[in-house]
């Protein structure tokens, strides 16, 4: 039952997000570990309740993006292992010690003020080598800069070498020449840290799309983010027969306003839309401060009753206009479904994505904390 208070609100299906892992798994070996991302709250659905469904449905590790989100997370209670994908300054490196993190090195800065933290606290670090195989983010490149990098890391007190990883760039393409290109980069890393007595080392490629799509990349964890909410990497890897996917958030309003208009009324800011006929217009209570993205005025839909109701005029900040003229009975309180399914209609946060020259990635991490989520 949504927030009696909420003008808006998030339902999150856990059971769907237990599905998906355990469709993903079934794209793996059962030696190969998988790690559940949580970050960006769980991109946007919570990340302690995903991050506990996602431990009980077989993944062994979570990956979070800041230091921030891995220590709230232990503060909650989560005990498994943390791996903090992206790079911190070196002031964060006690809270990562203190939190029992899993920290990305690709700087001997970052690993100095580890150890510096460490020794301090009479605990270790473990440490992921961040290896740039084609992404141009972070990340030392195979040969001078990763020998010069885990040179400087074993002689380090305190730190763990325990996993390298890489991210692919276009891995949700169907063609995979540049993927491959990656590969050999980051097996040529690989094979330079055997060279170097680093090792055994826990080794991941594999995002979303090549967990999907790009078995060879496997090694012995995969990384799954958008695919454990339920959404395809990209159109191109889009495909319910080889793995079937179930999108875990629906995001809801509440029509809090119906009136009749005459032909010619003009609706919202900037007049961008004119009633063509007597209209019946709808003020729904959710906004681009929610995240309702202003590129849907005039272009977007949302569910009233089981049928789309066109957005009508700009998005506001707090409210929008849809036109339910044809739409028999509607009232004041009515359940709008803004992504989800009501009825035999569907909308999806890749509907909205491709409305707004966007993915879905995005849509669902700007649904915004003003929106409850309620775990059904």
């Amino acid at each position: 039952m949504p927030n009696a208070k909420a003008h808006s609100w998030a339902e999150i299906r856990l059971t769907d997000i237990a599905y998906n892992i355990a469709q993903l798994r079934r794209c793996i070996g059962d030696d190969t570990l998988f790690m559940a991302v949580v970050k960006a709250d769980g991109y946007g659905h919570g990340a302690y309740r995903v991050a506990q469904t996602a431990i009980d449905a077989g993944a062994r590790w979570l990956g979070v993006a800041i230091a921030e989100e891995g220590a709230e997370l232990r503060d909650k209670g989560i005990d498994a292992p943390i791996l903090v994908l992206g790079g911190i300054m070196p002031y964060e490196a006690e809270e990562v010690v203190a939190s029992g993190l899993c920290q990305t090195v690709f700087s001997l800065d970052v690993a100095k003020a580890l150890s510096d933290a460490s020794v301090k606290q009479g605990k270790s670090a473990d440490v992921h080598i961040k290896v740039d195989t084609g992404m141009g983010r972070v990340g030392v490149r195979p040969g001078l800069e990763l020998e010069q990098l885990i040179e400087g890391l074993v002689g380090l007190p305190g730190i763990n070498i325990t996993g390298m990883f890489t991210h692919f760039a276009e891995s949700d393409a169907c063609d995979k020449s540049f993927t491959k290109y990656q590969m050999s980069l980051f097996v040529q890393a690989i094979n330079q840290a055997k060279a170097m007595n680093v090792g055994p080392l826990i080794l991941h490629a594999a995002n979303s799309a090549a967990v999907i799509d790009y078995t060879d990349a496997h090694f012995n964890m995969v990384r799954g983010g958008i695919s454990i909410y339920g959404y395809y990497p990209s159109n191109e890897i889009n495909n319910p027969q080889k793995i079937d996917l179930k999108p875990a958030l629906s995001w809801k309003a509440r029509v809090v306003y119906v009136k009749d208009v005459p032909a010619g009324t003009p609706i919202s800011y900037g007049r961008t839309f004119t009633t063509q006929r007597s209209s019946k217009i709808a003020t729904i209570s959710a906004g681009y401060a929610d995240g309702y993205r202003r590129q849907l005025s005039n272009k977007g839909c949302v569910l009233i009753r089981g049928n789309r109701a066109p957005v009508i005029g700009r998005v506001c900040m707090d409210q929008f206009m849809v036109d339910v003229t044809d739409i028999p009975g509607v009232v004041t309180g009515d359940e709008v479904v803004l992504i989800g399914r009501q009825g035999n209609e569907t909308i999806t946060a890749d509907e909205l994505a491709e409305l707004c020259d966007t993915i879905s990635y995005e849509i669902l991490t700007s649904i915004g904390p003003r929106v409850p989520r309620i775990y059904v």
